[in-house]
């Protein structure tokens, strides 16, 4: 695959990234070096965000869920599944990596197979 293929298939810079690089030239080293320093740290500390969330949400969901009864995970079961389903048909008009999607697959069947050992008992 040639290097210009790879560009083509990448996601293309956010608007906080426009910004950050906007006007810059490849031979202004000191300004290049910057602005790649911004955006760096400003990817990561919206991962750090995301990942915090994800440990929130998590504790939240192992606390919750064995308090549901049977009939309250059907119900969480059939919303949570339309949800997904919206929620893909609407990435599918994104260009994310296949990594993106696989771990949304994953992690949509863990929570459903969560949700099946309540209702089966």
């Amino acid at each position: 695959m040639s290097q210009q293929n790879l560009v083509r298939r990448q996601i293309p810079p956010s608007h906080a990234q426009q910004k950050i690089f906007k006007g810059i030239r490849l031979n202004d080293d000191d300004k290049l070096l910057n602005a790649m320093t911004v955006a760096v740290t400003t990817s990561l500390s919206s991962m750090v965000g995301l990942g915090a969330r994800n440990i929130v949400l998590l504790k939240f969901y192992d606390s919750a869920l064995p308090f549901l009864t049977r009939q309250q995970c059907m119900a969480i079961l059939a919303r949570f599944q339309s949800g997904v389903e919206d929620a893909m048909a609407l990435m599918d008009d994104q260009a994310l990596p296949a990594e993106f999607h696989a771990t949304v697959l994953k992690e949509t069947n863990e929570c459903i197979a969560r949700l099946r050992m309540i209702i089966e008992g």
